[in-house]
């Protein structure tokens, strides 16, 4: 059993406890900010392969953020890296379209690979988590 001990009264009504602030916590941390290529830096390319035929694939590849820069594309055929290009050809439509100074464009020979199909073929952007779409025509060309 716990003893207590008794405070004289002094005849004046006591003043209330007071109560500490609890010590603070450690601010949470704010949630991490979503890996998007303009968070992380990396170039987040437009483009599109424009051409998949036998050996020679060809399309364009433009980074908005850095417009004069040239892009280099990684072509992989079922899932096998064969060339890098970069994206440096001059194309009248892609400076008509605003694409910087028009000159984005790639094309690649790829003798001796058999045929290249769209279904088989990626191509990845450099410096970026970006692969290039098909255009209608490319899709077109079977």
């Amino acid at each position: 059993m716990r003893k207590t001990q008794k405070r004289p009264s002094s005849g004046a009504a006591s003043a209330p406890p007071t109560i500490e602030p609890a010590p603070s916590l450690p601010a949470k941390a704010p949630p991490a900010a979503p890996h998007t290529p303009e968070a992380s830096g990396r170039a987040k390319p437009q483009g599109f392969v424009d051409h998949v035929g036998p050996s020679r694939v060809a399309g364009w590849a433009w980074d908005a953020a850095n417009p004069d820069a040239r892009l280099s594309v990684t072509i992989e055929v079922d899932g096998k890296e064969l060339a890098t290009v970069v994206a440096d050809r001059h194309r009248p439509d892609l400076a008509a379209a605003g694409k910087g100074d028009g000159a984005h464009a790639f094309e690649v020979q790829l003798p001796g690979t058999g045929p290249i199909t769209a279904a088989s073929l990626r191509c990845i952007v450099g410096g970026s988590d970006g692969v290039l779409g098909m255009s209608a025509r490319a899709r077109d060309q079977r």
